[in-house]
């Protein structure tokens, strides 16, 4: 299984993750301008040319003067590559970035009665929110106001 985030020349890679987790097809131009984006970024799993899993998160500026948030906006697994590390890896890989690039904090949310996601949150040192239990972060260079 490879590992990585996609570049910008991923094109068919990107194309192919959103027809297999999103069931639609974007164009090469769709496909540049999300690659192109240094605001977004996508990790992948790869079986060879399959993807057998993904995350897509978003860096976001702050208004105040701390260093960009990021959102983890998807994590998902193909059920048949599921329970062998794949989701924990890929959100090893933003959280490695995260610390890397200082990142202020990072974030997502989950549905309450997703156990094996929050149980994998949990596990990757996430805290959940203090008044919204499907809320997790982990905090970088800054822990914002609650």
């Amino acid at each position: 299984m490879e590992f990585r985030f996609l570049k910008e020349n991923d094109h068919e890679v990107l194309i192919r993750l959103t027809e297999t987790f999103r069931h639609q097809q974007i164009s090469h131009d769709k496909a540049s301008e999300i690659l192109n984006n240094n605001k977004i970024l996508v990790a992948v799993a790869l079986e060879g040319e399959e993807v057998a899993g993904y995350t897509l998160a978003y860096l976001l500026p702050r208004l105040d003067n701390g260093r960009d948030m990021m959102m983890i906006y998807h994590l998902f697994v193909q059920d048949r590559f599921q329970r062998q590390g794949i989701a924990t890896r890929l959100m090893e890989m933003l959280l490695e970035y995260s610390k890397e690039y200082e990142i202020h904090y990072t974030c997502l949310i989950t549905q309450q009665d997703n156990e094996r996601a929050i149980a994998l949150y949990k596990k990757l040192g996430g805290t959940i929110h203090p008044t919204n239990n499907t809320v997790f972060y982990w905090y970088g260079s800054g822990k914002p106001q609650i």
